[in-house]
């Protein structure tokens, strides 16, 4: 797979971050804190795709934007 596939695989899995970011399911509903008193699933679900998209920008600078580019 060339640079192009997996940039569209990248851009791709962008726009279902944006979409699944806003976690509807647990609008009006409060949650409990499980975790060390002070996060509950609706953080840990927010971070979780906080890191994904972390981790797809780490992906992109290290092996897509290379130097042989330029």
């Amino acid at each position: 797979m060339g640079t192009q596939g997996q940039l569209r695989i990248i851009y791709a899995l962008a726009v279902i971050l944006m979409i699944i970011r806003v976690d509807i399911w647990w609008w009006g509903e409060t949650q409990p804190l499980d975790v060390f008193g002070w996060l509950n699933a609706p953080m840990l679900y927010q971070l979780g795709i906080w890191l994904v998209g972390w981790m797809l920008v780490i992906y992109v600078a290290r092996f897509i934007w290379t130097e042989e580019d330029e």
